[in-house]
């Protein structure tokens, strides 16, 4: 199982120097990044409903950290997309 998911993670490796990379493999990372980032944040606002519906302690904790995973995702996308510019 990790064989077959380091092989799918190679046209990510691709994508990053620009080599072999054509329009599939863009739109197939492209789908599920997006996909990554929209559960992220529903699996917050989940978190959040239940905190002020139900007092759910933990339900900060999960918010807060899906939240962090995307903004580190978009502060990542921010820092490597300036530097492949240059």
């Amino acid at each position: 199982m990790l064989h077959s998911v380091s092989r799918r993670l190679m046209p990510a490796a691709r994508l990053l120097d620009g080599s072999e990379a054509d329009q599939a493999e863009r739109m197939a990372q492209f789908r599920a990044t997006r996909l990554t980032g929209q559960v992220a944040l529903g699996v917050a606002a989940v978190a959040l409903v239940l905190e002020l519906t139900m007092q759910w302690p933990q339900a900060l904790w999960v918010a807060g950290t899906a939240m962090l995973v995307v903004a580190v995702f978009v502060g990542a996308l921010w820092f490597y997309g300036r530097s492949a510019r240059r």
